[in-house]
């Protein structure tokens, strides 16, 4: 009765933590809005969403969507299947993501021939950063709603909305570029995954095997 009584307990507390996850990542839509539409040109605007838009569009790509076989797969295995299958699908991500990272760089002066396409390739080092930064990021959540670490999760989540509204904003208001954005985008999501990962790494271990499985074969 006691474990019945504590396992409701959990449940409850991570689908409110996962719903004031939700309800954050709503209302950056919200709160960037007026902040955007405010600051920048029609220009500029159209030029922002196509950069987002493009992001979004590729990471699903570049990563294969193994953050979804992540949460499928993983639970229930013995810790030493969670451990290999976790850190293979890290490594396998991390080349992925610079894989992709080194094409939207080779095609950048392909892409700037076409006047539609311009604002790709004159950003393309900081989309790249930020292709692999959410790449990573995404991993590292799927692994915490796999196993219900949602605190972990949604600390990432809040951490990672609330740092990057703030960082725009402030962005904006100085007047900086839109480069300047994509490139604070990446460093927050590549601060936040380095901190999930050191969460994951001193939980799980590193073990020689899943070493092996990141090295070249």
């Amino acid at each position: 009765m006691n474990h019945s009584s504590a396992s409701k307990q959990r449940f409850a507390r991570d689908v409110l933590i996962a719903g004031a996850a939700n309800l954050a990542r709503s209302l950056r839509g919200l709160i960037l809005l007026p902040i955007i539409t405010g600051h920048l040109s029609l220009a500029h605007y159209g030029e922002w969403e196509m950069l987002t838009i493009a992001i979004a569009f590729l990471t699903p790509w570049i990563t294969f969507s193994l953050g979804s076989a992540l949460i499928r797969f993983l639970p229930g295995q013995d810790d030493a299947v969670v451990s290999e299958g976790f850190y293979s699908i890290f490594c396998f991500v991390l080349f992925s993501s610079g894989l992709a990272a080194f094409a939207l760089w080779l095609l950048a002066t392909p892409l700037s021939s076409f006047p539609a396409l311009a604002p790709l390739a004159r950003n393309s080092p900081a989309i790249a950063f930020v292709l692999v930064g959410s790449s990573l990021l995404g991993i590292v959540l799927s692994y915490f709603r796999a196993f219900r670490l949602m605190f972990s999760h949604s600390l990432l989540s809040l951490s990672q909305h609330f740092i990057e509204v703030v960082l725009i904003a402030y962005l904006l208001q100085t007047g900086a570029p839109l480069a300047d954005a994509l490139w604070a985008f990446g460093a927050t999501r590549a601060l936040l995954m380095t901190v999930g990962l050191i969460r994951i790494a001193t939980t799980r271990g590193i073990t020689g095997r899943a070493l092996h499985n990141c090295g070249p074969t």
